[in-house]
């Protein structure tokens, strides 16, 4: 298990899929935003993001592609709070024929500070069969640029778990 941290500065040269303010209704009772409400940015982020590789909500809805997530692993690392702006930035971390596994950090803009990690683990599937399938072609190109890309960076990656792809 990886338990370095990136920067705040190495994170936000990652892609970013969303960005924006915390509002008054993401507050629970201890004054800072809510468990779920960093898994809705997360979410709201992911289909975004995919979107540039053939994997976004609008392909799923088309039925010409798309992926479940199969595993999470939250880290909760700072608080936010309402008025921070927030940011979900992604690192492809590796993927085999079926199975994508990501790095999704959010960043809080306000305070310079890395707040919290996703890894998730997802998989391709047939939307006709709703099985698994392997990437079509044209995404699994898009992926592995992307993954080459990531995987030049110089910086470890906070792993919380054994996922990987198979």
């Amino acid at each position: 298990m990886t338990t370095t941290t990136p920067t705040f500065d190495e994170v936000r040269a990652l892609p970013c899929a969303h960005e924006q303010a915390v509002p008054a209704h993401f507050a629970d009772a201890n004054g800072h935003m809510n468990i779920v409400r960093y898994m809705e940015l997360h979410n709201e982020a992911a289909w975004k993001h995919m979107s540039h590789f053939g994997l976004g909500e609008e392909h799923a809805l088309e039925g010409t592609a798309g992926s479940f997530e199969v595993e999470h692993h939250l880290r909760y690392l700072r608080e936010i709070h309402v008025g921070d702006v927030v940011a979900v930035h992604f690192r492809m971390l590796g993927r085999s024929d079926k199975a994508l596994h990501l790095m999704q950090f959010l960043a809080n803009v306000t305070r310079h500070e890395l707040s919290n990690t996703l890894e998730s683990m997802s998989l391709s599937v047939d939307m006709a069969t709703r099985r698994t399938a392997p990437f079509p072609d044209d995404v699994a190109a898009l992926l592995d640029d992307q993954l080459r890309a990531d995987r030049a960076l110089r910086w470890p990656v906070p792993l919380a778990t054994g996922m990987r792809p198979r």
